[in-house]
């Protein structure tokens, strides 16, 4: 008989979109009867922890990362919750493996590893100094992907078009046991009969760091061509360690807003566009949140799940390699015609509505049944 006990195994609580997922979808799955855990080494962050269900367990024992008293924690949860399947939202390095398969020895629990970023890509490969220490990085990557693919019982990917990617990268030809399940939107839908007026705002929503998201390039578009467009302005949601020097970037250059890290609702109410310049992603939920609320995306193309995600609705993704001159322009197209403009949010709002709580929640039920027994 299926045990119908979830258990989501992470490093750290924090603020980040893996918790935003793991809340929403973890919720759905309690309002249709399933038992929900959450195990994580510690809590860097507690504000995420309000918005679970009452009925999901959160247990960090504070025990040390991979200890022998965390593994006897752990154990503990897993018998005394009856848990059927363990999603290790720590899907990399493969250690994580070894330790949830002694943790669950013998309690016939199935593994399911969550990947949260490109396949191809990480903070680790995309930190490397130089091409040796890249070409390094990108195989120990890859090695640690093959191993933990064999000892999961199944492996989600965010996006369909990950899947190619994952075969080549993490050397799995078949990859029988690969899916795809994309992110839920974390934000409660808007009501369209009351919907916001629209502002001409271009909105960057993320953490203000260079190495992935690559705010300067935002930076750089908008000192050419805010003369042009003297009735829209430039806000900035979020913050990061590269903030101080993004804003004295933008001395001087009218009208620009830093409003640091804040609920991002009421911008994509009333946002038109959104930018995102990133050099890699793997599903990232401020593309689909800002769709919801009928903000068009201007998305450079360095991440496969781009097009999976705007699924040519909007015909705004923006071809790798950057180009700050086709960057801008698409921009400006956008800008120049309100007609264009309201067909593509009309658009990116049907597109988003795909990645519903319900939707998604119903795509890991059909996982958990089908490819789990």
């Amino acid at each position: 008989m299926e045990r119908k006990s979830v258990l989501y195994f992470m490093g750290a609580w924090s603020v980040g979109g893996v918790e935003r997922v793991t809340a929403v979808v973890g919720n759905e799955l309690v309002r249709r009867g399933w038992k929900v855990s959450i195990f994580a080494f510690h809590v860097e962050n507690p504000m995420l922890l309000d918005v679970l269900d009452k009925r999901i367990r959160f247990v960090a024992p504070e025990a040390g990362v991979m200890t022998g008293a965390s593994l006897a924690a752990l154990r503990s949860v897993l018998e005394q919750e009856n848990v059927g399947f363990i999603i290790n939202d720590w899907s990399l390095p493969f250690k994580t493996s070894l330790f949830l398969r002694k943790a669950a020895k013998g309690l016939g629990i199935k593994q399911i590893v969550n990947l949260h970023n490109t396949p191809d890509n990480n903070a680790r490969i995309a930190s490397a100094r130089n091409l040796p220490m890249r070409l390094a990085a990108k195989a120990v990557s890859a090695l640690n992907m093959f191993l933990t693919y064999l000892f999961a019982d199944l492996y989600v990917l965010l996006s369909p078009s990950f899947i190619r990617i994952f075969k080549r990268f993490a050397c799995v030809p078949f990859a029988r046991k690969v899916i795809a399940i994309g992110n839920p939107l974390t934000l409660t839908l808007p009501d369209e009969s009351s919907a916001t007026a629209k502002e001409n705002i271009l909105l960057f929503a993320g953490r203000l760091e260079e190495r992935q998201k690559r705010f300067s390039r935002v930076a750089a578009i908008w000192r050419r061509i805010a003369a042009r467009h003297p009735d829209w302005r430039l806000e900035v949601i979020g913050d990061g360690p590269d903030r101080a020097q993004y804003e004295k970037t933008l001395v001087g250059a009218e009208r620009v807003g830093f409003e640091g890290f804040m609920p991002p609702e009421d911008f994509y109410r009333r946002a038109k566009i959104l930018v995102m310049t990133s050099d890699f992603e793997g599903f990232p939920l401020v593309l689909t949140e800002a769709m919801a609320f009928g903000c068009v995306p201007v998305v450079l193309g360095s991440f496969a799940a781009a097009q999976d995600i705007i699924d040519g609705s909007c015909e705004t993704i923006v071809p790798l390699p950057y180009s700050e001159d086709r960057f801008a322009a698409e921009i400006e197209r956008l800008m120049n015609d309100a007609d264009v403009l309201q067909t593509a949010s009309e658009a990116a709002r049907a597109a988003a509505r795909r990645f519903s709580v319900e939707t998604i929640a119903d795509a890991w039920e059909q996982a958990l049944h089908a490819y789990c027994r």
